[in-house]
């Protein structure tokens, strides 16, 4: 998490030097990374580095459709998500999954 600090312009000052009016702090959560989405190439890298399955589901994020739970948990997530299929992966590819968010608003 990092902090975010707010800067605000006096604009009846005549200069335009900007001038912190308060410090506010914000919690933001840098955003993850989709795992289908991950290039040949940094998908090799990351398989070549023995990442373990808790730091890919601590940086890696399953699509939004996708309710399965813990999806990149290797052979206990979904095998499309983690396998071969990894890069064919879309809303079309999981339409007829019964872990898809989007078949729940039908």
């Amino acid at each position: 998490m990092r902090s975010v600090r707010a800067i605000c312009y006096d604009v009846g000052m005549s200069t335009s030097a900007p001038v912190v009016v308060r410090k506010l702090t914000l919690k933001t959560r840098a955003m993850k990374l989709y795992w289908h989405e991950l290039s040949k190439e940094e998908y090799d890298k990351i398989i070549k580095s023995e990442m373990t399955i808790q730091d890919a589901l601590d940086k890696y994020s399953q699509p939004d459709w996708c309710g399965y739970p813990d999806a990149l948990a290797g052979m206990w997530g979904c095998w499309s998500l983690t396998g071969e299929n990894r890069i064919k992966i879309s809303k079309e590819f999981c339409k007829d999954c019964e872990c898809n968010k989007l078949n729940d608003q039908k």
